[in-house]
């Protein structure tokens, strides 16, 4: 990968990110809502806030699947120094996904 093949890279990877860390908020709030058992009304909005976040999200993994085949396609060439940035990018992805679908 050149330099501005890897921004871009990461580029897609930190929109796919701040989009997941809306929907996780999001869901924070879901749960903090049923706690202090809210109205319908409140919850109906949360659920379609929820509803545009995921959809956002999912909009995003589609943009950012190029690039996540690329990655995979390299192989070793993944351990190069200039990489490192794109791995750690990866790696926050990954950890917030595992506390997104743990509802951690």
């Amino acid at each position: 990968m050149t330099q501005p093949e890897i921004q871009e890279c990461l580029n897609a990877f930190e929109n796919l990110r701040n989009a997941y860390e809306k929907y996780r908020a999001i869901q924070e709030q879901e749960h903090a809502y049923l706690s202090r058992r809210g109205s319908m009304a409140g919850w109906n909005i949360l659920i379609r806030q929820k509803h545009l976040a995921l959809q956002e999200a999912q909009s995003l993994e589609e943009a950012a699947a190029p690039w996540r085949q690329r990655w995979q396609k390299m192989g070793d060439q993944r351990r190069r120094a200039e990489l490192g940035v794109v791995r750690e990018k990866l790696s926050q992805l990954q950890a917030l996904l595992t506390r997104i679908l743990t509802c951690d």
